[in-house]
């Protein structure tokens, strides 16, 4: 009777895990050690404490007989499975699922997919609880060992967190039953999230060869039916692949097979518009551009991106109003801002752009086409007033807009109305530095930078620059450099500086007298 009370319970004990007294247990096994009830309890309790080794020993202690019954058989056979899980993750408390965890992710890092796989059937046949993301590593290890099937069955049956792996189990599954779409877009959330993730490449091989499958099914269809349907899914599929030509090649081939599809005009018109053919766009829609609110909206565009800013202006306030989400209004309502201002309508412009920016008002695009716009009307005016010897007013606009831009040939402009027209070679001075600074081969600037120094007396370093003038295009220009170079020289009132200009002048003497240029024989009286 005490024998079957044994049995039973020990068959119970495998279904539920029970508090048992292991003290007790000993103590009644040391006083009958081939009594086999004692055995099967010591056995589940070291097995419910994932203790597989002392398990084991006690299991070696069941006399012969008693090997084939049933509970023992089982409990045999937990213990060695138990015993290969300590073989793959030793020194792992196994009652921890995060140890558990950590070493199954080692397995992971090191790509040994299988080992993954092996010691997560392991874990569940013992019934050993693991981490959320234990089973989403698990997922994944299915996944690169080519079972589908289980990684399905744990997304559907496990509560996975949501994490990268979980992310990365969803979208190969996705791309894997052609939710193609889907997948491209969770891919490219796990990219960003999870750039090193192993499945990535996986993802990436799957969605390229179900697309490459799906272009293939769509473009029989497509050259067999009348069906716009295919034919936009086929576009898109080409488009994704980055065959714009080959898109428009299609969508021309089904219009030239459909002549009065509207859809494919709009389709094909859009396709040019892309890919940034405007002239074979603006002729393919230019007679439908009136049929409907969507085909006046894209001529409204492609007019916009011509340059033809008066004829968009035409159908970009209607293009606004039909805009069928708020971005896209504003989108347009910038663009018609952006016409206003081309076309010379300022205020309309400034009205529309105050509206814009009150909406958005760190729009970069708004701030820098009014800067560039700003810019523009300043070297206008500077340019027209120069012309129309404001010089004052010129040299106020010119330096305005070198506030702005730090143009050097701004600077030039700047230093020369100062130099020659109001006779000012102080304030000339820091403006040719600022030019020559980037154009240092520009003798004849720097011929005048030299003039300034010397007409501000600053003989020593005026020398010093027109000796610099060596080479010429003009030789008059080499010829005056020498001359006033030996000038300045002189005027340092320096011994050395004497003898060296003497021996400038000398030479200069001889270059001039074979000289047939007229301005050189006028020089040669000054050196004289």
């Amino acid at each position: 009777m005490k024998k079957i009370f044994y049995l039973i319970l020990s068959v119970t004990s495998l279904l539920w895990s029970i508090d048992l007294d292991i003290d007790l247990l000993k103590k009644s096994y040391n006083d009958n050690p081939r009594d086999i009830g004692n055995i099967v309890l010591i056995v589940r309790y070291y097995l419910q404490n994932r203790d597989y080794e002392t398990a084991q020993s006690y299991l070696s202690k069941v006399h012969q007989k008693a090997q084939s019954d049933k509970v023992v058989s089982r409990l045999q056979k937990e213990t060695k499975l138990g015993l290969k899980l300590h073989r793959y993750l030793p020194k792992t408390n196994l009652q921890n699922p995060y140890m558990i965890e950590k070493k199954l992710n080692t397995y992971f890092k090191s790509k040994k997919y299988d080992s993954v796989v092996y010691i997560y059937q392991l874990l569940n046949t013992l019934r050993i609880p693991v981490t959320p993301l234990t089973n989403a590593l698990a997922a994944e290890a299915y996944i690169k060992t080519g079972d589908m099937a289980q990684a399905q069955k744990i997304l559907q049956t496990k509560k996975l967190p949501h994490t990268p792996q979980r992310l990365a189990v969803e979208t190969f599954l996705q791309a894997q039953r052609g939710d193609l779409a889907t997948a491209s877009k969770n891919l490219a959330r796990l990219q960003k999230m999870q750039p090193q993730n192993p499945l990535i490449v996986d993802i990436n091989k799957m969605l390229h060869n179900k697309e490459k499958e799906r272009v293939q099914s769509v473009a029989g269809k497509v050259s067999t039916s009348n069906s716009f349907e295919a034919l936009q899914e086929y576009v898109y599929l080409l488009n994704k692949q980055n065959k714009k030509d080959k898109a428009i090649r299609a969508a021309a081939a089904f219009l030239k097979k459909n002549p009065n599809n509207l859809q494919a005009k709009i389709l094909l018109t859009k396709l040019y518009y892309w890919n940034g053919d405007l002239n074979r766009a603006f002729h393919k829609i230019y007679s439908i551009r009136k049929v409907s609110p969507q085909t006046r909206k894209l001529y409204a565009h492609i007019l916009y991106e011509k340059g033809d800013y008066t004829h968009a202006l035409v159908y970009l306030p209607e293009a606004v109003r039909y805009a069928e989400t708020p971005q896209e209004r504003y989108n347009l309502k910038k663009r018609l801002a952006f016409a206003y201002a081309h076309t010379g309508k300022q205020k309309k412009a400034d009205k529309l752009f105050r509206q814009l920016l009150r909406e958005h008002p760190n729009d970069h695009e708004i701030a820098q086409f009014r800067t560039e716009k700003q810019k523009q009307y300043l070297l206008k005016s500077a340019i027209s007033a120069y012309k129309q010897k404001r010089y004052a007013e010129a040299l106020k606009y010119y330096r305005t807009y070198f506030d702005q831009t730090k143009d050097p040939k701004i600077a030039k402009e700047i230093a020369e109305i100062y130099f020659f027209i109001q006779k000012k070679p102080t304030e000339s001075l820091p403006w040719y530095r600022r030019y020559l600074e980037n154009f240092p081969n520009d003798r004849l600037i720097r011929f005048h930078y030299a003039s300034a120094l010397e007409k501000t007396k600053q003989y020593a370093e005026a020398a010093n620059v027109f000796g610099t003038i060596t080479e010429c295009n003009d030789a008059h220009l080499c010829h005056l450099a020498r001359y006033h170079q030996s000038y300045s020289l002189m005027q340092t009132q320096e011994d050395n500086d004497w003898l060296q200009a003497r021996a400038i002048l000398k030479k200069l003497t001889a270059d001039l007298s074979y000289s047939q240029d007229p301005h050189d024989q006028a020089l040669r009286k000054f050196v004289a």
